[in-house]
């Protein structure tokens, strides 16, 4: 197996009971479709790594892996440690809000935020170079996404993504390569998907979907050793 492919097991999934994520070991999204699950992939690399689009945010050296769900949510975490002694970690998962008045195992009261935001900070060690890059590949790969520039990010169809750390087109993809220290923040994030928490020392990766669903219509702790896939052996 390549190491450009993850068995099943090893991805986490992260979601908002309309669409979901799947999230693997190296902080790449391989799947997800956008606004809903009967919606045409948006990022497909688990059926077509080169074609079908990824969505990663990682060190740019080699780093072992921990991860976990924070208790009782699916909020995942997932920590990059290196041998120089430093830990990055990222933070994904799905805004949920839900009526004022709904009971806590309400379901059919959300709010469809369709917010995706990705958290990334330094908890231990100085300074780390970090690389995120979103090649969105719209329609189960068969479109290239045409972004526009809007304040604070980029929007297409499909999608919106926000950040805080400026982003930049590469042939049709974003990326930003940056460095990130305890006591600087990166974010990327959709309008609103910024936790009230948020603090000076991380950075924020957000995607809002665009587009209506037929449904709009109608009415812990994983473990791995692996080095960069990116990086030079």
């Amino acid at each position: 197996m390549s190491k450009d492919e993850y068995p099943i097991a090893d991805y986490a999934l992260i979601g908002n009971c309309e669409t979901a994520a799947l999230v693997n070991p190296d902080g790449g999204i391989d799947w997800l479709c956008l606004p809903a699950f009967d919606a045409p992939s948006f990022l497909g690399a688990l059926l077509d790594r080169r074609k079908a689009g990824e969505f990663f945010i990682r060190p740019t050296g080699d780093y072992r892996v921990i991860r976990n769900y924070c208790e009782d949510t699916a909020i995942l975490q997932t920590r990059f440690l290196g041998a120089e002694g430093w830990t990055v970690k990222l933070t994904d998962f799905f805004v949920i809000a839900r009526a004022p008045d709904a009971r806590f195992y309400d379901f059919t009261s959300l709010h469809p935020t369709r917010k995706l935001v990705r958290i990334v900070e330094v908890e231990d060690g100085d300074a780390v170079t970090l690389e995120a890059r979103l090649s969105a590949r719209p329609d189960y790969g068969r479109e290239n996404p045409r972004w526009t520039p809007v304040d604070g990010g980029f929007e297409c169809p499909e999608a919106a993504v926000y950040s805080s750390t400026p982003l930049e087109l590469d042939d049709g993809d974003l990326a930003a390569t940056f460095p990130l220290g305890r006591a600087r923040q990166r974010d990327l994030g959709a309008p609103g998907a910024e936790p009230p928490h948020l603090q000076q020392g991380r950075r924020l990766v957000g995607l809002r979907s665009g587009s209506r669903t037929r449904a709009d219509e109608r009415r812990g702790g994983r473990r791995s050793m692996r080095k960069n896939p990116q990086a030079s052996p």
